[in-house]
């Protein structure tokens, strides 16, 4: 009794995830730009909601911080952290400033889109992750 109805279960969920009622949806990350100002791009997708309110993650070395110390100077491994993260605004643009009176440093920068999950016209859309590497 317990193995048919694992079984019926089972025929269920398969039933479910084949009905295609989840569209998954391609983005990219289009025109970023970073230097020592700051970082900026955008989000692009063939659907609009995927690109507003998406969640961007700026990953690189430490942004040089003149108030951090004072005294010698040492020479360090550059370690890779997380530097911002940001949200896209309605056209899928996103910026990054350095810390203040600070700057971001020559290396390289991961870029990060989030996957998101978007309800549209009673439709379910997975927006897909995107992610780039950049050398500034």
């Amino acid at each position: 009794m317990v193995a048919v109805a694992a079984l019926a279960f089972g025929a269920v969920g398969v039933a479910e995830a084949g009905s295609g009622k989840v569209k998954r949806v391609k983005t990219k990350l289009v025109k970023v730009e970073i230097g020592p100002d700051g970082a900026s791009g955008k989000v692009k997708s063939k659907k609009k909601a995927c690109v507003k309110g998406r969640k961007v993650r700026l990953k690189g070395p430490k942004p040089f911080d003149p108030r951090a110390g004072r005294g010698t100077v040492r020479v360090v491994p550059v370690e890779t952290v997380k530097i911002a993260t940001v949200r896209t605004n309605a056209k899928g643009r996103w910026k990054i400033s350095p810390p203040d009176d600070g700057f971001f440093i020559a290396g390289v920068y991961r870029v990060i889109t989030f996957g998101a999950r978007v309800y549209l016209e009673g439709r379910d859309l997975r927006c897909a992750v995107a992610a780039r590497v950049f050398k500034a």
